[in-house]
Order: C-alpha cells, then sequence, then structure tokens
C-alpha cells in the first residue's frame, strides 16, 4: 500500500525504521551479570565528547597552519610589488603542510587500529572455529541445522515469490493482496510464533524433546496446507489457508533456538547461534528465491512454488530425528555444568 502511494523507496524506508528502533531498544537491554546502559543522551554525549576529541587531537596541525597560513597571507597582501597570486600560494603551501603533518600523525594510530582489528578478526576466527566443531560434535544441532536450512528455503523462497505468484496466478497487485491478505499473514504468524513457543516449553517440562517436537511439527503439518494454499483458486477459501500457514510454518522461531541453547556449553552459545543463521541463510534461503525463478521459467510458477512447501515438510521430518539425540545432548550440557 505504501508503495502504491508513495513510491518503492519511501516504502522501504519506512520498513527500515522498526528495525532502527529495534536496534535502539536492544542496546538498551541489561546483560546479565553487568551493570545496566547508560542513558542514551549519556551515550551520545560520550560519543561527541569522544570524537571532539580525537578531531582536535589529530587536526591541530592543520588548524594551526591554516591560521598560520591565512595571516601570512594577509600580511603578504599589505605588500606591494609581489607577484600576483603569492598570497594564495602561500596560504595553500601551509594548508598542504597541515594535512601531510596530520596524515603523518595518523599512520600509527591507524596502524594500531589495524592491529587491534586484525586481533579481534582472530579471536572471532577463532570463536567461529570453537563453534563449529560443537556443532560437529553434537548429533542434535547437526539436525537442528540441515532441518533449519531446509525449513528456512521453504519459508522465504514463499515470501519472496508470494507477490508474483498472486499477481500471475490470481491478477491480484501487491497493493491489493498487502490490503486483503496482509492482516491475515502477520496474525496468522504472530499467533504461531507465541503458540509455539509457549506449547514447546510446556512439553519440555514434560519431556526433553518437547521443543524439537514443535520445531519440527509445524512444518510437516503446515506442509500439506501451503500446497492447497498454492493449489486452490478460490479466493474464499485462500484467506483460511494463508491464515493457517503462517501460523503453522511460525511454530518453529522459538523453540528451534531454544533447543540449539539448550545443547551448547553457555561460552560459544552466541557463536553457535550465528553459525546455525548464516548456514541456514546460504543453505537456505540465499538457494530458494533463483531456483523457483529457475524451475518457473521451465514449468510454470505454481508447479516450481510447490517445491517450496515439500522442502518444508522434509525439513520438518530431520529437524524430528533430533528427537533421538536431544535428551543425552541435554544431559551431558548439564553434566559439564
Amino acid at each position: 500500500m505504501l508503495a502504491e502511494h508513495y513510491g518503492w523507496r519511501a516504502a522501504f524506508v519506512a520498513l527500515g525504521v522498526p528495525g532502527f528502533l529495534l536496534a535502539i531498544l536492544a542496546s538498551r537491554l541489561r546483560e546479565p551479570r553487568r551493570r545496566p546502559p547508560a542513558p542514551v543522551a549519556t551515550t551520545v554525549r560520550g560519543w561527541f565528547e569522544r570524537g571532539r576529541r580525537q578531531a582536535m587531537r589529530y587536526g591541530k596541525p592543520l588548524i594551526g597552519l591554516s591560521l598560520a597560513g591565512a595571516a601570512l597571507s594577509g600580511l603578504l597582501g599589505l605588500f606591494e610589488g609581489l607577484p600576483p597570486g603569492v598570497e594564495t600560494a602561500v596560504f595553500a603551501a601551509c594548508v598542504s603542510a597541515g594535512i601531510i603533518w596530520t596524515v603523518v600523525r595518523l599512520v600509527p594510530a591507524a596502524v594500531r587500529r589495524t592491529t587491534e582489528a586484525s586481533e579481534v578478526a582472530a579471536t572471532a576466527f577463532g570463536e567461529f572455529l570453537q563453534a563449529a566443531a560443537t556443532v560437529l560434535r553434537t548429533p542434535t544441532l547437526i539436525w537442528m541445522f540441515l532441518g533449519g536450512a531446509l525449513v528456512t528455503f521453504a519459508v522465504n523462497g514463499l515470501i519472496a515469490w508470494a507477490p508474483s505468484f498472486m499477481q500471475r496466478a490470481h491478477g491480484l497487485s501487491v497493493g491489493v493482496v498487502g490490503r486483503q491478505f496482509g492482516i491475515w499473514g502477520l496474525a496468522g504468524g504472530a499467533l504461531g510464533g507465541l503458540f509455539g513457543g509457549r506449547f514447546g516449553d510446556w512439553l519440555l517440562t514434560r519431556w526433553s524433546g518437547g521443543r524439537v517436537v514443535v520445531s519440527g511439527a509445524g512444518f510437516v503439518l503446515g506442509g500439506p496446507v501451503c500446497a492447497a494454499l498454492l493449489l486452490v483458486d478460490e479466493l474464499r477459501l485462500f484467506v483460511p489457508l494463508l491464515f493457517a500457514t503462517f501460523f503453522l510454518y511460525t511454530w518453529y522461531n522459538g523453540p528451534l533456538s531454544a533447543v540449539i541453547l539448550d545443547v551448547v556449553p553457555s561460552a560459544v552459545r552466541a557463536s553457535v547461534i550465528g553459525a546455525y543463521l548464516l548456514f541456514s541463510h546460504l543453505a537456505g534461503d540465499a538457494i530458494a528465491p533463483p531456483l523457483v525463478g529457475y524451475l518457473s521459467d521451465r514449468f510454470g510458477l505454481r508447479p516450481a512454488m510447490l517445491l517450496l512447501p515439500s522442502a518444508g515438510a522434509v525439513g520438518g521430518l530431520v529437524i524430528l530425528i533430533a528427537l533421538t539425540t536431544v535428551g543425552r545432548d541435554m544431559a551431558r550440557v548439564r553434566g559439564a555444568r
């Protein structure tokens, strides 16, 4: 709707605002065993003061020589008979000397920052290797990574091709789809994410595989529903199928991440989650849009998109294989504490 009224650029800018606000809110979170963050105003003032001090520290030669050059050129302007342009040349020479001096002073600082960045990068790479080793040693994580890539392939491929599908299969523009069906997809996704998280936590109190079941079952149950959504031609059936698809396809959001955190030591949890996100996107939704496009050119869009619920159902079944390993992996982590 925003794109129809204000253009795609304005629509994308508007969609970026919630992410910016979320980043600000995330910066205010208090980490365990650490003091609370400073207020936003204090943080911004600190940035400004540090930036001003550093700018003055490294910019003094340039500022001083520029002022000296301006004064000297003004003084030379009082004398007659000097070659034309000598004042400008003197001022330019002083400014150039100030720039060179400033660059010379900045080189050691740049080398020091580069060394620090290299050390940080080496540490980050080491943590990534440690996370990769943890994944390969933990059977549950292997199933979570493989299944997660397949379900990410299904979900994000469906999102990427939904506008084109609605336009080509049902003759509806993007704006009409957003107005008529957007709220149902949003409601289904929000309720599905909430239900999946609460249901997974409830099952975990009774069974170590509770979160695994919820993570995989949503895609196993949602596969036929999504296929029906793609095959139906009557729009009166489209809304309930759309709602059900989004509801079932978002069960996994909370429980799958929680399973990953349950089976790894706390020291590498963030690294393992990062590795999972990297793998699932590279092996999942990075492949889905071009592959569906290629198949669409050969067989048509509707048959091509039927690959998505099939991949989601297979991914759900792969996740459910972790039911055979999650109990042992969770016990090992608890025993290592």
